[in-house]
């Protein structure tokens, strides 16, 4: 088994520009970030079973890991820019095995990953709604259903916009969001369970406990949950400086928005 840890996006849809480090190296609730999901692998397994997928600054996540956890391996996906897939497909490296995967920037109760962890179905993720098939982007998936995520199906907008109107039961695409964004990393996992489940339609995952190749082990977010790092104004780091609470605010924000304005197409859209 090993467990990769996902670190590799630039966040800069909710984070400001220019920021000095990866999301995952900022404190939030008095603690780096990264340490819950590093702390959390460690209770299911050695440190020479945890990786590291870096790609934005990776330079300063080798750092920070290589000092505080020496036996803990920095994978870089060099491709982070482009379609979210590569991340996973980083990892691929490490050879024929079962994987976990989760997100830097997001924790999971140790409760809930034992569930997944002890899982023995091709596909076993945490679920707490009937539209999403995922959740948290947290998922194991075993070495015998690997090759899905070299499918390059992941690297079309196209396809990302048919798994997308799947997913919300929508005939056409009305989202917002690029092939390299983290959200395309979840609906990737929901084609993955609909495809490794052979699921034809979105249905409510707590009514589907039979299915033989994919495991949902359901949670209440009011009571499991457990918040994530998703926006810069979260950081302790913006809490506690007055000047990056401008910047961010005023300065950012804005030229952001302008982007947006101006650069309404491009090839990762």
């Amino acid at each position: 088994m090993k467990i990769i840890i996902l670190a590799a996006g630039d966040s800069s849809r909710n984070f400001p520009l220019f920021f000095d480090k990866p999301k995952c190296l900022y404190h939030y609730l008095g603690s780096i970030q990264i340490n819950r999901p590093i702390e959390l692998a460690r209770q299911f397994c050695e440190d020479k079973d945890i990786y590291i997928v870096a790609g934005y600054k990776a330079d300063k996540v080798k750092e920070y890991i290589n000092d505080k956890y020496p036996d803990i391996k920095v994978l870089v996906n060099t491709r982070y820019a482009e379609p979210a897939i590569y991340s996973y497909r980083t990892a691929l490296q490490l050879g024929q095995d079962d994987y976990i995967f989760l997100n830097a920037d997001e924790s999971v109760k140790p409760a809930n990953f034992k569930k997944v962890f002890d899982s023995n179905k091709k596909i076993a993720l945490l679920s707490h709604d009937k539209y999403y098939y995922y959740s948290l982007g947290f998922f194991k998936i075993s070495r015998e259903a690997l090759n899905i995520l070299n499918d390059d199906c992941y690297l079309s907008m196209d396809y990302m916009k048919k798994i997308y109107c799947f997913a919300n039961n929508k005939s056409e695409y009305d989202g917002d969001f690029r092939i390299n964004d983290g959200v395309c990393m979840g609906y990737s996992i929901i084609d993955f369970v609909r495809r490794i489940g052979n699921i034809e339609k979105i249905e409510d995952p707590r009514c589907i406990d039979d299915n033989p190749n994919v495991d949902f082990f359901h949670y209440d977010p009011t009571l499991d949950y457990v918040p994530d790092l998703d926006r810069y104004d979260l950081t302790d780091e913006y809490k506690n400086n007055l000047l990056k609470r401008l910047y961010s605010d005023i300065i950012s924000d804005n030229i952001k928005r302008v982007h947006r304005h101006l650069v309404k197409d491009s090839k990762f859209k």
